[in-house]
C-alpha cells in the first residue's frame, strides 16, 4: 500500500497534507488505494515489482493532480475525497473552525487566506486531526515562535488583510526574533483571562512592527510573567494592553538606536505599564521612563536602569524639572544612568529599601560633579556605591536619617588618587552618624578618616587586598575608631593590619567577629604587637580563617564572656605560628559545649579555655596549664586526697542511714573521682583517649 504519512505535515481523518514546491497538496487514502488497485491491475509485472508500483502509484497520484488548481476553496471539518491543490491563486477562506496552527500558517505562506467569523487556531498534534468545528474547539494553548525567518510576501498580504482580532488562539508563550510575523500580534483574539509564560519580541528593522504601529487601537495580551522588548519592538510597549489584575514578574527594555523608541517620545500622554515587579530598562528605553506609569498604589520590587552612552540619557538631561518614577522598592543605576538620579523623584510615601550606584567611568557621573547643589534621592536604608558613583555619594545631601546600611567600594588606583586629592583639599568630614551598618572595600577604606560615624552600630566590615587601599588609615596620624557598642565586626586582607586601630570597648557585647587573612604580610603589623593587647570584647561567635589564626594570642577576651563558637579554619601552613605557641597559652575564657567543634586537637592544646553547659553556665571541663607530673603514682595520690575528704563528708551523714548505703555511696563516689582524674591526665597529655567533656 502506498504510504505518504512520514511525508505529510498534517493529518485530517484520511486525508494527508503535503508541501510541493507549487502549494499545499490535499490527498486522501482512498484516493491513493484506488490509483495503488489500478496499477495492479493494469500493470501487473510492476505489481511483482514490489517497491517499485509503491512509487509509481505515488507518483502518478502527485502528476495527475498538478493541474488541479481550486482558485477558491472553503476549508471546513468535512474534506472531500477527491485529491485538491492550493496554490497561490487559491483563496482559501477560513470560518466556522478550529485549525491547528502548523497547518495556519502553512496556508498563510503558500495560499492567499480570508478570514472569516468564528476561527481559531490552537496547539498541532500530529496524530490528532487538524481541523475541528468551532463547536468542538480545544482551545489548547501553543507557542508562537519564529527565530530570524524571513516573512515572504504572501505571508504578509495575508496579515495585512486581516481583521484585528479576527483569529481566537491561546498561547503559552511568544518568542518572535527578527521576524515579521511580529505583526500578526494585533490579529489575534487573545482573551484577558489568557495566562501565558513569556512574550519576547526582538525587531531590528522597522516593516517588522509597521503593521501594529499603524493601527490606533490596543493589543491585549492577557496575563503574561516574563516580557522582554528589543530594539524597534520596544515602540509596541504602548500598544499592549495587559489585563489590569495582572503581575508582569519581569519586564527588560533595551534599544539601541533613538528612533527605536522615537514613537514613543513623540506621544504626548504618559501610558500605563500596568503591575510590574521587577523592570529593567537598557540604553536608549531610559529616556523613555517619563513617558511610563505604574499602576496606581503598585510597588515595583527592583528597578534596574542601565546606558552604556552619554546620548542615552540626553533626552531626560535636556528637562528642566524632575519627574515621578512612583514607588520602587529597590533600584540598581549603573553605566551613564547615573547622572539622571538628581532628575528622579519617587512617590512622597515610599521608602528605598535598597539603592545600588554602579559607575566604572568618571564621564558616567561627571553631570552631577559638574553641580554646584547637592540633591536627595529621598528616605533610603541601604546604599551601595561602587567605583566613580562614591563621588555620588559625597554629592548627595546629608539627609540620612533613615540609612542603615551603607558600603562604599574603590578598586581603581586612579579614582582613589582623585578622590584623596579632593578629599584632602577640602579637609571633607563626611557625617553618617545614622548609618548602622558600613562596610568599606578596596580604596574606600581609606575614606574611614573622613567619616564620622557614631559609635554603636549593628555591622562594621574593611575589606582591601593592598597596603596602598588601606594606607590613610595605616598612617600614625589616624588613631583609629572607637566602639561602645557593636554587633557584627569583620576584617578582611590587608585590613587585618587594622586591627590594633579598632578599639572595641571591653564592655561590647559582639555577636559576630569575624577575621580572614589569606597572607602572612596582611596580618604582620598585628604579629608585632603584645600578648593580649588587643581588646575584643564580649563576643558570642568568633571565626578566624587562614592567616588570621595566628593573631590569636593577641585578642584579650572579656574574662567574663561565654563564647558559643569558636571557628578556626586554615591549613597546616597557618597554624604554624600557633603551633609554637607554648600549651594552654592562650586564653580564651569560656565557651558553650561544643563550640570548639571544628578546632584540631593539636591546636586546642594550645588554648586555655573553660567549657560551660550548653542552657546554664555550669562548668563541666577547664583546660589549663598542663600537670607537672602525669605518674601513676601522682594520678593515684589526687584520688586518696579526693576520696578522703568524700570520706570524711559521708561520716557525718552514717547515723542518718545504714552503714551499708553509705559505703555503696562511697565506693560510688571514689571511681568517679579516679575516672575523672584518669581521662583528665590523658586530655593534657593530647592522647587518642577520650577527654573528659567529651564522654
Amino acid at each position: 500500500m502506498v504510504d505518504l504519512t512520514h511525508e505529510s505535515f498534517a493529518k485530517h481523518g484520511d486525508s494527508l497534507f503535503l508541501i510541493r514546491n507549487i502549494g499545499i497538496l490535499i490527498v486522501s487514502e482512498a484516493s491513493l488505494k484506488n490509483k495503488y488497485e489500478d496499477v495492479k491491475k493494469k500493470e501487473p509485472f510492476l505489481y511483482e515489482q514490489g517497491q517499485k508500483v509503491v512509487e509509481m502509484a505515488k507518483q502518478n497520484v502527485l502528476n495527475n493532480t498538478a493541474g488541479e488548481v481550486f482558485h477558491s476553496f472553503s476549508l471546513t471539518h468535512d474534506l472531500p475525497n477527491e485529491t485538491i491543490l492550493l496554490t497561490d491563486q487559491t483563496t482559501v477562506t477560513l470560518s466556522n473552525i478550529e485549525m491547528s496552527e502548523k497547518l495556519f500558517f502553512m496556508l498563510l505562506k503558500k495560499t492567499k487566506v480570508t478570514i472569516g467569523e468564528r476561527f481559531s487556531i490552537t496547539e498541532h498534534v500530529y496524530s490528532e486531526d487538524c481541523i475541528r468545528e468551532h463547536s468542538k474547539a480545544r482551545r489548547s494553548p501553543f507557542c508562537l515562535e519564529r527565530y530570524y525567518r524571513p516573512v515572504l510576501g504572501l505571508t504578509l498580504e495575508n496579515i495585512e488583510r486581516m481583521a484585528p482580532n479576527s483569529i481566537g488562539c491561546s498561547l503559552e508563550r511568544v518568542r518572535l526574533y527578527n521576524t515579521g510575523l511580529i505583526n500578526i500580534l494585533p490579529k489575534l483574539r487573545i482573551n484577558e483571562d489568557c495566562e501565558f509564560e513569556s512574550l519576547v519580541v526582538i525587531a531590528n528593522k522597522k516593516e517588522h512592527v509597521a503593521i501594529i504601529l499603524s493601527q490606533e487601537q490596543t493589543l491585549c495580551v492577557g496575563s503574561v510573567k516574563k516580557m522582554a522588548l528589543k530594539n524597534y519592538a520596544v515602540s509596541i510597549l504602548s500598544k499592549l494592553r495587559i489585563h489590569k489584575d495582572s503581575m508582569v514578574e519581569k519586564l527588560r527594555l533595551n534599544a539601541s538606536e533613538k528612533e527605536h523608541i522615537d514613537p514613543i517620545l513623540s506621544q504626548g500622554q504618559l501610558f500605563c505599564v500596568g503591575r510590574v515587579k521587577n523592570m529593567s530598562l537598557k540604553n536608549y528605553v531610559v529616556s523613555v521612563l517619563p513617558k511610563t506609569r505604574i499602576h496606581e498604589g503598585y510597588e515595583v520590587e527592583w528597578l534596574w536602569l542601565n546606558t552604556s552612552k552619554e546620548e542615552h540619557i540626553a533626552e531626560i538631561l535636556s528637562q528642566d524639572q524632575p519627574f515621578c518614577i512612583g514607588r520602587a522598592k529597590n533600584m540598581l543605576v549603573s553605566g551613564y544612568a547615573v547622572s539622571v538620579l538628581p532628575k528622579l523623584l519617587i512617590h512622597k510615601d515610599q521608602e528605598i529599601e535598597f539603592l545600588k550606584l554602579v559607575a566604572s567611568k568618571e564621564e558616567h557621573v561627571s553631570t552631577i560633579l559638574a553641580q554646584d547643589q547637592k540633591f536627595c534621592v529621598g528616605r533610603v536604608k541601604k546604599m551601595k556605591f561602587e567605583e566613580y558613583a562614591v563621588f555620588v555619594f559625597l554629592k548627595m545631601k546629608e539627609t540620612r536619617e533613615n540609612l542603615e546600611s551603607l558600603v562604599l567600594s574603590i578598586n581603581g588606583d586612579e579614582l582613589w588618587r582623585k578622590m584623596q586629592g579632593e578629599l584632602k583639599e577640602e579637609n571633607t568630614v563626611i557625617c553618617i552618624e545614622e548609618v548602622g551598618k558600613l562596610t568599606l572595600k578596596g580604596h574606600a577604606v581609606n575614606i574611614l578618616p573622613a567619616l564620622k560615624t557614631k559609635r554603636e552600630m549593628d555591622r562594621f566590615v574593611l575589606d582591601a587586598n593592598t597596603e596602598d587601599q588601606i594606607s590613610e588609615v595605616l598612617a600614625e596620624k589616624y588613631k583609629g575608631v572607637s566602639f561602645e557598642g557593636i554587633k557584627g565586626f569583620g576584617l578582611s586582607g590587608s585590613t587585618m593590619n587594622l586591627l590594633p586601630k579598632m578599639r572595641i570597648g571591653e564592655d561590647c557585647e559582639i555577636e559576630t567577629y569575624n577575621l580572614f587573612a589569606q597572607e602572612e604580610r596582611q596580618v604582620s603589623h598585628v604579629l608585632g604587637k603584645e600578648d593580649r593587647s588587643i581588646a575584643t570584647g564580649r563576643v558570642k561567635n568568633m571565626e578566624l580563617l587562614w592567616y588570621a589564626v595566628c593573631v590569636i594570642p593577641k585578642l584579650r577576651i572579656h574574662e567574663d564572656n561565654i563564647m558559643e563558637s569558636f571557628v578556626l579554619d586554615a591549613g597546616k601552613r597557618d597554624f604554624s605560628r600557633i603551633l609554637e605557641e607554648g600549651d594552654s597559652s592562650i586564653e580564651l575564657g569560656r565557651i558553650r559545649t561544643g563550640g570548639l567543634g571544628s578546632v584540631p586537637e593539636e591546636i586546642r592544646r594550645k588554648l586555655r579555655y573553660t567549657l560551660v553547659g550548653g542552657v546554664g553556665n555550669e562548668i563541666l571541663e577547664e583546660r589549663g596549664e598542663e600537670p607537672a607530673a602525669v605518674s601513676d603514682g601522682e594520678v593515684g595520690e589526687t584520688v586518696d586526697r579526693e576520696a578522703t575528704a568524700v570520706v570524711e563528708k559521708r561520716n557525718g551523714e552514717a547515723a542518718a542511714g545504714g552503714n551499708g548505703e553509705v559505703g555503696e555511696t562511697v565506693e560510688g563516689e571514689v571511681n568517679e573521682v579516679a575516672e575523672k582524674e584518669i581521662k583528665k591526665e590523658t586530655f593534657f597529655l593530647g592522647t587518642k583517649q577520650p577527654c573528659f567533656f567529651c564522654s
